[in-house]
């Protein structure tokens, strides 16, 4: 993903927050559902980070992935 700056919105070039860039995995973890984002790695304000999904709860399902 790569975050474009659109026009009619206001900007503070003097403070910018949020990701700019990265990449988004997504799986099907559950039948006949639609892919979810299971991790996620952004270029933001502060440096790299990485996310991950660690529970998936719903539909009778409580899955506990990262402890």
């Amino acid at each position: 993903m790569v975050r474009d700056e659109i026009g009619g919105f206001y900007v503070d070039k003097g403070h910018q927050e949020g990701a700019r860039a990265g990449v988004i995995w997504y799986a099907n973890l559950l039948a006949g559902d639609i892919a979810i984002p299971v991790r996620m790695k952004m270029d933001t304000e502060i440096g790299e980070v990485a996310i991950y999904l660690s529970e998936l709860r719903g539909r009778g399902v409580d899955r506990r992935f990262m402890e």
